[in-house]
């Protein structure tokens, strides 16, 4: 139960943490970019910040995901190399 805790904990903190990249990056984009007067408009809405938001957790959280599943065969990887180096 205590182990499930932490990996909640940890979960949400990562969502907090590409939730906070995706509205930097999001805002950054649309009060510093020279971007014309027409298209800032459809940029400031609540979709387009959303839309933003999501996008950075789903690339953020699959890139963790791939990589603690590489991290996980890793040892695997390594011991097979081995075995082979050694024939």
């Amino acid at each position: 139960m205590k182990n499930r805790l932490k990996d909640i904990k940890r979960y949400l903190w990562d969502v907090l943490l590409f939730s906070g990249i995706g509205c930097f990056s999001y805002f950054l984009l649309v009060y510093y970019a020279d971007i014309p007067s027409q298209y800032q408009d459809r940029l400031m809405t609540f979709q387009a910040f959303s839309a933003v938001v999501v996008l950075f957790n789903g690339v953020g959280l699959s890139v963790k995901y791939i990589n603690e599943k590489l991290m996980m065969y890793y040892q695997f990887f390594l011991k097979n190399h081995r075995m082979r180096l050694s024939d």
